[in-house]
């Protein structure tokens, strides 16, 4: 009877363990303590505020990212995809994005002086109020004046406002 008792409380911890499992990952979010474990799946991460001065995010997918305030100053995101990200009031001076991806990003009141955006791709993306924006070697029809409000991630739809909803 004992025995069969035993073996019973190891099957309840074992699911309970299983459970507790699961639920860490469900739960776990990408943010600035852990998000090199999440590197280069990185979307939706929040980075609010983040110190990433001189970090290396070449190729990350931070898609939807929290980024408001950052300091991504000297960092490397060449290729990365950025679209759908809120950079507003980010420090982006010196930072390399050749080639990233910027559709639909909010980056209004941002700081790219000296950033390198050469063939980056910009459409949509608002840079209303940034500072040192001089690039030219750019695609895509950035918004200079009258952005909305950032893009808010909505189950599975990523939206500017109704009337601009898109599907992912």
């Amino acid at each position: 009877m004992y025995i069969i008792s035993l073996v019973g409380k190891q099957k309840k911890m074992k699911n309970l363990l299983f459970g507790i499992l699961i639920i860490s990952s469900v739960y776990s979010q990408c943010n600035e303590s852990n998000w090199r474990e999440f590197y280069p799946n990185m979307q939706n991460c929040q980075l609010s505020g983040a110190d990433l001065v001189g970090a290396d995010l070449s190729y990350a997918n931070l898609s939807g990212s929290d980024l408001i305030g950052a300091d991504l100053s000297g960092a490397g995101l060449f290729a990365a995809d950025l679209s759908y990200a809120n950079l507003s009031g980010a420090n982006l001076s010196w930072a390399g994005f050749s080639g990233a991806v910027f559709d639909w990003a909010y980056l209004a009141g941002a700081n790219l002086t000296g950033a390198i955006l050469d063939f980056a791709v910009l459409p949509n993306a608002c840079l209303e109020g940034v500072i040192g924006f001089t690039q030219t070697n750019y695609m895509g029809s950035p918004i200079f004046e009258g952005c909305n409000n950032p893009p808010v991630a909505q189950e599975g739809t990523y939206t500017q406002d109704e009337d601009t909803a898109t599907t992912i």
